[in-house]
């Protein structure tokens, strides 16, 4: 895919989360050959590093949020409100929010304290 359109595909994903700029992290760098800490219906959690620390870096799985997918939209900005959520919270049992952005497989990824 062209730089260009990689771009747009972000810019376009980071609309649908409803992302503010504050919390929109870009491009995530994420080793998917990693062990995976976790896999859901709709997801599945990587260790990975972001500034420095170790993180967590939830991944939404792909067939969810290609273009075509008719649910795509609905799905995202219910990813989005999660990811909202998440930031307003602050408690000492609770992970803290770092941001949202995508993966390098172009898939949207929230990123939390490990």
């Amino acid at each position: 895919m062209a730089v260009g359109g990689r771009v747009t595909e972000e810019r376009e994903l980071r609309h649908l989360l409803g992302a503010p700029e504050d919390v929109w992290l870009g491009r995530v760098n994420v080793d998917l050959y990693q062990p995976e800490l976790g896999r859901g219906s709709d997801a599945t959690v990587y260790r990975a590093q972001h500034a420095g620390k170790d993180v967590a870096v939830k991944i939404l799985h792909g067939i969810l949020v290609r273009q075509g997918n008719v649910g795509r939209s609905t799905f995202l900005q219910r990813f989005g409100s999660e990811c909202r959520l998440l930031r307003r919270l602050s408690h000492p049992r609770i992970v803290y929010f770092y941001g949202l952005g995508m993966a390098s497989n172009g898939c949207p990824c929230l990123v939390t304290e490990l």
